[in-house]
């Protein structure tokens, strides 16, 4: 079997291919008006260039990803990853440490057009990616089609490659990054979870999260 990579709206593609060279060509996050975010312990990670994340051939865009969104209340509810909206795609662009971007897209008001609303640089983006690549070795993946899409719970700001399964199979969650890199220590202690052990997790999380004082923030 294998994982299979579904192909973004080409709208979502050309609004990548446009919106980066702007994006990088622009400052730091972290600067006045920057654009790009850094994943990386470096509050000053380098800006790579548009020529440093397109291949040889000139192709741009690569492991393309559809993104959903699982909000605390759904989580607080007991619903189930049924409940995660689509929420654009993000693409990677590069392939070499510290020449490696990825950038989100979405649809925005008022004609639900595609944009390039962030892109993140620094060692966490090629960690993310050389994370992806490494999905395809998993038994899980040996024995079952999975479809790859990424889970994002901005609440908990917590990531995790979420394996779709085709057929009867069980759905699988790989939190990412793994391991000590894991800012949620709950979900580090494992390469993978299925959705009922995910779930119970992140339920916890939430419950600690939603009593927080206001003032704490989102």
């Amino acid at each position: 079997m294998s994982l299979e990579k579904p192909s973004a709206p080409s709208a979502t593609v050309y609004a990548f291919h446009a919106g980066l060279p702007a994006f990088l060509a622009g400052p730091l996050y972290g600067q006045a008006g920057g654009l790009v975010s850094a994943a990386s312990l470096n509050p000053n990670p380098a800006l790579p260039t548009l020529a440093d994340v397109t291949a040889p051939d000139g192709t741009l865009e690569h492991d393309q990803q559809q993104v959903f969104v699982l909000g605390l209340q759904d989580i607080q509810a007991g619903r189930t990853l049924a409940a995660a909206t689509e929420a654009g795609w993000r693409f990677f662009a590069g392939n070499a440490p510290g020449k490696v971007v990825v950038g989100y897209t979405s649809q925005r008001p008022p004609n639900a057009t595609w944009k390039l609303t962030t892109v993140t640089v620094g060692p966490g983006v090629f960690s993310s990616l050389q994370q992806s690549h490494g999905l395809n070795a998993l038994q899980q993946v040996k024995d079952n089609l999975y479809d790859l899409r990424l889970l994002k719970i901005p609440g908990l700001n917590v990531e995790a490659f979420w394996l779709f399964p085709r057929f009867d199979a069980p759905a699988l969650l790989v939190p990412s990054p793994a391991g000590p890199d894991q800012l949620q220590e709950a979900l580090a202690s494992q390469q993978t979870y299925t959705e009922p052990d995910f779930l119970g997790i992140v339920q916890t999380l939430t419950a600690k999260r939603l009593d927080y004082p206001p003032q704490y923030g989102s």
